[in-house]
């Protein structure tokens, strides 16, 4: 089965922050903890304790998905009176209940808001798991998905542990660590990702040929900074990504759609989200030669609706905000609606139009096995799909030229 799990993305120009990687048979680096938030062990004293240390994050859908495999793990040995199972962020702790609400612990769910232990244990990736004796050693450095009851029974009766479960070989590289056929194109791509995210540069466009050995990503921070990234992505998912429409809605030229394009934009005077995406696009189809010609058509779609306000919990003054879905749950965290519906219509590839008129940021929690157990979730938010007709638009693309 593959593994999955979250990158850390550290890249400044063209530098990596350099981490220190943790070996199996070192002295463990320190465990800073700051807050104990659910399941507080009777001894928070960690001397001499056999521990299972869990990194892992409110908004990493690969962490949601091992939480039951850890919840069997800690029922199995919570007689053993020496051994801790900690799952550790460094999420603020209202952030993290948030989550605990809806997907039960069972572990010491705990944070370090310093953000300490991730830069003592070198972490790239979440979630990963180390074991750590009681002497302070460590033991073990892997994904909890290999985690196994001979591995957990080695560690705890003191028994030798195969070296082929020590190493991070099953974590992805990041994008900036991929050999790329040209290193001016990865140069190109950090001088983006710098004048956008780094420079005090208030305004700011740039458009670099992909590359197929590099890998992808996506910021979209209107919230904050103002900035768009798209990082080694076709055109047609760019201007799905612009346009809110799905990539079956959408045609371009043969002759563009096996390019790839990475795009970089700063506005830190933006006005709204919908008039800087706009602006985007617009700058992509001058650099691109393109006209954009738009049609549209009567659809069955879902609407989005409010029953209940008072079950809405808005979201004030966090940074950051992260969507997506792991294979049970969509994962919102601090997002608006509208960025949320974008995550469940694409999923489902049905169109929702969103009738709530609410601007804030929200986290929502839901399952993804099927639309009707979507509707029963987003309900105990005070929210509901109902099905609806409406025009919906299709986008062609043309060359200029």
């Amino acid at each position: 089965m593959k593994k999955q799990q979250c990158l850390l993305l550290l890249l400044i120009a063209n530098t990596l922050f350099a981490q220190s990687i943790i070996k199996v048979g070192e002295k463990s680096p320190k465990i800073v903890i700051t807050d104990y938030i659910q399941n507080i062990p009777k001894d928070t004293n960690l001397k001499n304790k056999f521990v299972l240390l869990e990194f892992w994050a409110t908004w990493c859908g690969p962490c949601l998905d091992q939480v039951p495999n850890l919840n069997k793990l800690q029922e199995k040995y919570k007689s053993k009176k020496d051994f801790v199972l900690i799952s550790i962020t460094d999420e603020k702790t209202d952030k993290v209940l948030r989550t605990l609400k809806r997907i039960p612990f069972k572990s010491a769910v705990v944070s370090d808001q310093t953000g300490q232990t991730i830069k003592n244990f070198g972490i790239k990736a979440f979630p990963t798991t180390i074991l750590i004796d009681d002497k302070g050693i460590l033991k073990w450095i892997g994904h909890p998905e290999t985690l196994n009851d001979v591995i957990l029974n080695n560690f705890l009766n003191d028994k030798e542990i195969s070296t082929s479960q020590n190493s991070y070989s099953d974590i992805p590289p990041s994008p900036t660590s991929r050999n790329p056929t040209k290193i001016e194109e990865l140069n190109a791509i950090d001088l983006g990702y710098k004048t956008t995210t780094i420079d005090e540069t208030i305004y700011s466009f740039s458009l670099f040929k992909g590359n197929k050995n590099q890998g992808d990503a996506y910021l979209f921070d209107f919230n904050n900074e103002g900035n768009y990234q798209n990082w080694n992505q076709k055109l047609i998912s760019i201007f799905s990504n612009l346009t809110d429409a799905f990539e079956n809605n959408i045609v371009i030229p043969d002759d563009q759609k096996n390019k790839l394009y990475s795009v970089f934009y700063k506005n830190s005077l933006f006005k709204n989200e919908k008039e800087e995406r706009n602006k985007i696009k617009n700058l992509l189809l001058n650099s691109l030669s393109l006209e954009e010609n738009l049609t549209y058509k009567e659809e069955s779609i879902y609407v989005l609706k409010i029953i209940n306000k008072n079950k809405l919990q808005e979201i004030f003054n966090e940074k950051g905000g992260e969507d997506g879905y792991n294979k049970t749950h969509f994962m919102i965290a601090n997002i608006k609606i509208g960025r949320m519906l974008n995550t469940v219509s694409r999923f489902y590839n049905i169109v929702i139009k969103d009738e709530t008129g609410l601007l804030g940021n929200y986290d929502f929690i839901l399952r993804n096995d099927s639309i009707e157990n979507t509707i029963k979730d987003l309900e105990l938010y005070g929210l509901t799909l109902e099905k609806s007709k409406a025009n919906i638009p299709y986008y062609e693309y043309v060359s200029t030229q």
